[in-house]
Formats: C-alpha cells, sequence, structure tokens
C-alpha cells in the first residue's frame, strides 16, 4: 500500500489542532488516541515544582466557542453533528454545546484523516462522555463503535452527597474497512494466582483446566482416549489448541492432527494430570505458560503514574493504558496521531514500540516537557518540533 502519509515520522507540533490537521493527507492514518480538554468547569495548572510548571489550560466553555464558521463547517460537512450540539444546548446549556462545537469541527479533520482499516479512541471524563458517543455516532456510524471502556483512574476525595467519581470513558470507534486488532494481555492482579493456581510440582505452580466440554461434536471430539469416552455422556474433548501451540511452536501443523494425537501431545509434554480418583483428566496450565488476561472493557489495574513517568502535566495518564491501546489497535511502523499530546504518552509509547507518531499542543510547554521527557528517558534525538501546518499533497 502506498504511503499517503505527508508528515515526517516522529513530529510533534506546536500549534492549532485544526489547522495542523487540515494540512494532513486524508486516510493517511492508522490510529488516532485524543484526550482532549474536558468541560469540567475547571481551571488546570501544574505544579511549580514540576518539569510542567507554567502549564495551565481551561475545562471552561461558553457561547463564544460556537464559532458561527465552526457552525457552519459542521452543518455543511456533518448536519447530524449539528443536530447533537443544538440538542446538548437545550439539555445541558451552551457549555455543553459550546464544548461539543470546538470538539466537533476537530473530530471531522480527524475522521478524513483517519485510514478506512484504523481506529480512534475518544478519552473524556464522565461530564461529556455521554454527548461525546452521539457526536462520534453521528460521525463515524454507530455500526463502528466498539467499545466503550471504562478506565478507573487513581482514587479522588469524595464530592459532597454523591459516589466518589473514579473513572473516564474512552470511546472506541473504528473504520468502515477491517481494522487492525491484535490479541494483548494485561497482568494479572497477586490474588490471581493465589486463587488460580493453588498447585505446585518439580517444574512450579500450576492450575488445572477441564479437557472436557459439556455437549456432543462431529467428527473425533467425542472418542475415546486413554479409557476414557466423554461422547458416552454426550461431551467431548476439549483440547486447549493456544497452549498446545506455546508448548510445541515448531509444529505449524497442529490444526490437521486427530484430537487423541493432540491429547497424546499434551499428555507427552507433561500437561495432563490423571486424578488418583476417577478417569477423567485435567490440563496442567503453569504460570510461567500463562499470557495474562485479556483486557475487558473496564480496566481497573493499570496502577498509577510510575515515578519516572510524572511530568506535572494535569490529567496525565499512565504508560500503561496507552501501552495497551497502541499495542491492541495498530502494528510496528503504523502512524498513530495525538491531536491533543499534553505530556506526548502516547507519542513517547508509540515511538517505544516501533510505531511512527505525530503529536500536536497548543502550548509551548508540550515541547519542552516532551524534549525532556524523551531525552532524558530514551536519549532520542530523531524526532522534530513543527510549528509550521504540513501541506496536503493529495489535493490539487
Amino acid at each position: 500500500m502506498v504511503d499517503r502519509l505527508n508528515v515526517p515520522d516522529d513530529t510533534l507540533f506546536i500549534g492549532d489542532n485544526l489547522e495542523i490537521l487540515r494540512g494532513v493527507n486524508s486516510e493517511s492514518v492508522d490510529l488516532i488516541y485524543l484526550d482532549p480538554p474536558n468541560n469540567s468547569g475547571r481551571i488546570y495548572r501544574a505544579g511549580e515544582s514540576t518539569q510542567a510548571r507554567g502549564v495551565e489550560f481551561s475545562g471552561e466553555w461558553t457561547q463564544d466557542d460556537m464559532r458561527a464558521e465552526w457552525l457552519d463547517e459542521i452543518e455543511k460537512r456533518r448536519p447530524a453533528m449539528r443536530h447533537v450540539i443544538d440538542t446538548s444546548q437545550v439539555a445541558h446549556g451552551k457549555s455543553m454545546a459550546g464544548y461539543l462545537t470546538f470538539l466537533g469541527v476537530r473530530l471531522i479533520e480527524l475522521r478524513r484523516v483517519l485510514k478506512p482499516s484504523g481506529s480512534i479512541y475518544l478519552h473524556s471524563d464522565p461530564h461529556a462522555s455521554h454527548y461525546l458517543k452521539a457526536i462520534m455516532d453521528s460521525l463515524f456510524g454507530a455500526r463502528n463503535f466498539r467499545n466503550e471502556i471504562v478506565w478507573r483512574r487513581p482514587p479522588s476525595p469524595w464530592g459532597t452527597r454523591r459516589w466518589g467519581a473514579v473513572h473516564d470513558s474512552i470511546l472506541f470507534y473504528a473504520g468502515p474497512g477491517r481494522h487492525r486488532w491484535n490479541r494483548v494481555f494485561i497482568e494479572h492482579p497477586p490474588e490471581y494466582w493465589e486463587k488460580y493456581y493453588r498447585y505446585a510440582d518439580e517444574r512450579g505452580r500450576y492450575q488445572l483446566i477441564s479437557l472436557i466440554g459439556r455437549g456432543t461434536q462431529g467428527g473425533d471430539a467425542g472418542v475415546e482416549w486413554r479409557g476414557v469416552n466423554p461422547g458416552s455422556e454426550g461431551r467431548h474433548w476439549l483440547v486447549p489448541i493456544r497452549l498446545l501451540r506455546r508448548i510445541y511452536p515448531e509444529m505449524d501443523d497442529l490444526e490437521q492432527l486427530t484430537t487423541p494425537q493432540k491429547l497424546d501431545l499434551l499428555d507427552g509434554a507433561g500437561h495432563v494430570h490423571w486424578p488418583t480418583s476417577g478417569r477423567v483428566p485435567r490440563c496442567k496450565v503453569y504460570a510461567d505458560m500463562t499470557e495474562g488476561a485479556p483486557p475487558q472493557d473496564v480496566i481497573v489495574n493499570l496502577g498509577d503514574l510510575r515515578r519516572v513517568e510524572r511530568t506535572g502535566w494535569p490529567l496525565q495518564k499512565p504508560e500503561a493504558l496507552l501501552d495497551l491501546i497502541i499495542r491492541a489497535s495498530s502494528n510496528p511502523g503504523d502512524a498513530v496521531l495525538d491531536p491533543f499530546c499534553g505530556a506526548g504518552t502516547a507519542c513517547v509509547v508509540a515511538g517505544r514500540l516501533g510505531r511512527r507518531w505525530i503529536g500536536i499542543d497548543s502550548s509551548e510547554g508540550a515541547g519542552e516537557v516532551f524534549e525532556r521527557r524523551l531525552s532524558h528517558r530514551q536519549g532520542r534525538t530523531g524526532y522534530r518540533i513543527a510549528r509550521v501546518p504540513p501541506e496536503r499533497t493529495d489535493v490539487s
């Protein structure tokens, strides 16, 4: 596939992201992550003793943010989005309508630069996440919605007469083409090992899982093996093929083997447990062969920001969260875009994972924090900082 991207790899733009996005070629980016300022009504300032000292941005929005030229563009290009904005003004007020106008015109450009095979993750706190869901549906189509991911952020003091607010929402949409999706895993919490890996032998700790499934199946899944015939009781053999692939990575024809042959391989590798009472064997899965837990749409065990990550940037997100998103929805060499990059977490992680990245932020402080972060932690000097929007090469 021809690379349509007209921005040099690993570029941080300082300036208005709307103007910069308008200079990026259409359908040229593989993954977009954005964590824009929220609609909390607060002013955010970095501490004076932090790397980000002097950084300040607002979570306050007014009717002045409903610029006529932005609304006209939204009306022309995405009329359904304009209806959502108008509804938000009636239901919530002018601050929400101003906020959605500001984001909406930028999301239109993000939709344009995203490849049909690409994915976008929009990070929001609960103040606006439900309105943003309607905005994203109007832009990407409800059919392309994949998940609302709930991320439990570090606890904060409880408010008065309400539940403690400890989560953000991340809206995940994919393009109309077959989007990137990689299997990723997160580390199990300590209590998981105590609960499930309760057995041990000379090789290490292990858990026992069933080799028998309910119901009958065609083929040889219900035949007798080593004197056990699950088919006679309306059940079938349940061979963990992923485990077999890990035990025998050199064998590329595992799927072509019969069920008894697969069970023989499993037993020959010492992964079948024969109980002293009863005839039904079970499978031994050792701790050192456990891949971790596949992430669910509620993320609660990523931990806080590590000390080495902290820049003092308000609302900075942990690298572990971006690591999960980038590994799941992109491949090495893909282009990752963060149009509100702040302290640059998405760009830092993308670079470490072998992805190309584009960051945009309006604050000069972002460039200073980002430079210190990359040079101190990674010793990298191959990135560039730009203050002039790129020029599109896909239009005449």
